[in-house]
């Protein structure tokens, strides 16, 4: 059975995603329909029968919304762009919502109180034409079915990444506008239902992964991180040669983002970066490995690969934090 709240740690008014156990489904692979949950206590995948996603989908988005893995949109292998949305419960996905619009490569979070999800941008494919666009459109989708317009970002935008940085604060990182990687991000205000403009990247980036971590590299505060691959080269870039992590040390004035530490493995498209249980290191997946970014004495930090991985090859999936009352077989 699912918690009705995910658990919430906030430490100075910020708010840390802690987790025991992740799920993943969809992506691209053979087998992206199969869900998988990873045990982080026991560093295994769990034996459950769960079921299988409705439909093989890659460039999904997803979160835990009143308790519950929730997955919209995303891209099918005939290159068709989903509005459909689905709810795990009683161990089967159901259908649980329409968007107002076709998306794939969005980003979304989870809203503060818990009950929908805030998804942005992404790509769309336009009526009647043989073409897509990014849009600069949002909407929210709540837990009990029903769908909400939200307000419109100041561009349009795909490929980013999206995290809750404040109990109220959310921050949209990267991605593409127009043909260009860009190295912008936005911030969204929950309170206000405003966005307005956040600190640059060091690095123009596209399908990265991002998460909130107390960071023993700055004295255990709570950064923003960002992890994938970087562009070089050109207005909009390459995409290629640049693998590593920035870090934003918000709660400090005047702050932008700094080169963290690289990446364990070369990434050539989106990794998952989610927070450690004890709110200070990082859990990136991708494909099947995962891998824990572990911090020692005098700050010193690596990336540790764990021996047991998922089952599944995957890229371009969903992953989900699921609180700690999920009852993983082994």
């Amino acid at each position: 059975m699912f918690l009705q709240n995910i658990f919430l740690l906030c430490i100075a008014s910020t708010t840390i995603i802690t987790a025991n156990k992740i799920l993943v489904t969809t992506g691209v692979s053979d087998d992206s329909e199969e869900t998988e949950v990873w045990n982080l206590d026991t560093e295994s995948v769990c034996e459950n029968d769960l079921p299988d996603y409705p439909m093989k989908l890659s460039y999904a988005t997803g979160g835990l919304i009143g308790g519950k893995p929730v997955v919209c949109g995303g891209l099918d292998d005939d290159f068709e762009r989903s509005e459909q949305c689905y709810v795990l419960e009683n161990n089967k996905w159901t259908f649980l919502a329409e968007m107002i619009s076709r998306r794939s490569s969005s980003s979304s979070v989870v809203t503060p109180d818990g009950n929908s999800l805030f998804i942005t941008g992404g790509r769309s494919p336009v009526p009647n034409e043989d073409r897509n666009i990014r849009l600069e459109t949002t909407e929210f989708i709540n837990i009990d079915g029903t769908v909400t317009a939200g307000p419109d970002m100041p561009e349009p935008r795909s490929g980013h990444c999206m995290v809750r940085f404040e109990e109220n604060k959310s921050i949209l990182i990267g991605g593409k506008v127009g043909r260009k990687t860009i190295d912008s991000t936005v911030i969204f205000d929950h309170n206000t239902g405003t966005f307005f403009e956040g600190p640059k990247l060091v690095t123009k980036r596209k399908d990265q992964g991002c998460a909130v971590f107390n960071s023993p590299q700055h004295n255990g505060r709570s950064v923003v991180v960002v992890g994938g691959q970087g562009t070089v080269g050109g207005s909009g870039g390459t995409g290629r040669g640049i693998n590593d992590v920035e870090a934003w040390d918000f709660t400090i004035s005047g702050t932008s983002f700094e080169r963290l530490s690289g990446l364990p493995k070369r990434v050539s498209q989106r990794p998952w970066m989610i927070t450690t249980p004890s709110n200070d290191g990082l859990i990136l997946i991708y494909d099947k490995y995962i891998f824990e970014y572990v911090c020692k004495f005098n700050a010193n930090c690596e990336w540790e690969q764990k021996m047991e991985g998922f089952e599944v090859d995957r890229l371009d999936h969903v992953a989900i934090e699921l609180p700690s009352d999920f009852e993983c077989e082994s």
